[in-house]
């Protein structure tokens, strides 16, 4: 018998239960306690997995703050903090679209200024050494 579109395909054949231990779950699958899931993990691990995770945002918060300094331009710190151990070509291509979700309205924090601010700002990279810049063509150069 053909599904409706959009419904799941439900497998109807027996499933055969076959128990080994108290772990046992109704489809004969021996299944771990919560805890028996992880393994332990020092501190100085841990911090090594979390400095070299996706850090979702902070691209976002960074430009606002460039907006709210009333900069020019700025050179990104490729060497420590946030961006520490990142290629030049990924920290720019963050840049660019955390820039593009202000414009197009997707970061509902940025204000009117901060828009208008994204819209008149590129993100550079060079290369030999790399570096990465945001430069806003809306703020004057200083005497």
């Amino acid at each position: 018998m053909a599904r409706k579109r959009n419904q799941p395909v439900v497998d109807e054949s027996p499933v055969e239960e076959t128990p080994t231990d108290n772990n046992t779950n109704t489809q004969g699958v021996n299944s771990m306690s919560s805890m028996d899931a992880f393994l332990a993990i020092e501190d100085d691990e841990l911090n090594s997995a979390i400095s070299g995770s996706r850090t979702r945002g902070i691209y976002d918060s960074n430009l606002l703050a460039f907006f709210d300094s009333g900069r020019r331009g700025v050179e990104v710190n490729l060497a420590d903090g946030i961006h520490e151990g990142k290629k030049a070509q990924s920290v720019k291509t963050g840049y660019e679209s955390a820039r593009e979700k202000i414009v197009n309205g997707k970061n509902t924090e940025a204000s009117d200024e901060q828009v208008e601010a994204a819209k008149a700002t590129k993100v550079i990279g060079k290369t030999n050494p790399d570096r990465v810049f945001l430069v806003r063509s809306d703020v004057g150069a200083s005497s």
